[in-house]
């Protein structure tokens, strides 16, 4: 019997350790398995004063995309070693990977521009992905982060 245990245990461990190699490994294999996503572009973005007043803001692809993404917003501070805030706006993506959120003004209180993650769903497996992605503000050819300047606008009279 003792021997048998002393098999198990490095069996399990070996077994675990393959199982964790298989998990994160074909993460990163899938990411290669898709195409590079197109640059995304926003026309300019203004902010009426107001906490009430609705927002849109648009994240136009360069190209359509062949495969279904996320998209994640986050405001950034007025600060520049500010933490990255979800934005409280509904996201809404068309077929073609562009990207629209929509809410009110006081999602962006004091926010200075606006970080829109955008990648492959299946590379998206936890919220602190696109969280450490806006953070860092860098896109690759598998995640873009597109970076929106918010623009305080004075209301119509």
């Amino acid at each position: 019997m003792k021997l048998g245990r002393r098999v198990m245990l490095p069996v399990a461990l070996l077994a675990t350790a393959a199982a964790i190699l298989m998990y994160f490994g074909l993460g990163s294999r899938r990411a290669a398995e898709h195409p590079a996503l197109p640059e995304y572009t926003a026309p300019r973005f203004e902010l009426l004063p107001g906490r009430d007043v609705p927002f849109e803001l648009a994240a136009i692809p360069s190209r359509p995309v062949t495969i279904k993404v996320v998209a994640f917003a986050f405001a950034m501070g007025g600060a520049a070693d500010a933490e990255p805030n979800p934005v409280d706006a509904k996201v809404e993506i068309a077929p073609d990977g562009a990207v629209r959120l929509r809410g009110r003004g006081r999602a962006l209180e004091g926010a200075r521009e606006v970080r829109v993650v955008i990648g492959a769903a299946a590379d998206f497996k936890r919220y602190e992905d696109a969280l450490a992605t806006a953070r860092e503000g860098s896109s690759s050819a598998q995640v873009r982060v597109l970076v929106v300047p918010v623009v305080r606008v004075a209301a119509a009279r």
